[in-house]
């Protein structure tokens, strides 16, 4: 299975994991996984000529509502700009015993993403 697909201008990625890439295994601790797996992404998009700007969705896969709290932190982190971020959904999954968090990614290459006002 590939990391991703890119359709045109459009792209599609698989589950990112919080992976290091040196180890080749999950980062120790919900806090690192996070972090890697929006650090990996952001290579992925680099690899395609892309950058977290052309991310127009994300979706995060958690072991368990508790590990909110470290999406909230490194999204944070991440997207310092609430403003200016994709539109996310989270979603509880059984994911492996030493997995907290896979994240998939869409959006479009050489577009910057316009966020959408509170629309009710």
């Amino acid at each position: 299975i590939p990391t991703g697909t890119v359709i045109g201008d459009r792209f599609f990625t698989s589950s990112i994991s919080g992976i290091d890439a040196t180890t080749g295994r999950p980062g120790d601790g919900p806090e690192k996984q996070f972090a890697l797996a929006f650090h990996n992404l952001e290579v992925l998009m680099r690899r395609i000529e892309g950058s977290l700007d052309n991310v127009g969705l994300l979706t995060a896969f958690v072991k368990n509502h508790e590990q909110r709290e470290f999406l909230e932190a490194t999204w944070k982190q991440v997207f310092p700009n609430p403003g200016d971020c994709p539109a996310r959904k989270v979603t509880v999954v059984d994911l492996p015993e030493a997995v907290f968090v896979q994240i998939q990614a869409f959006g479009v290459l050489g577009k910057k993403r316009k966020n959408i006002k509170n629309y009710l």
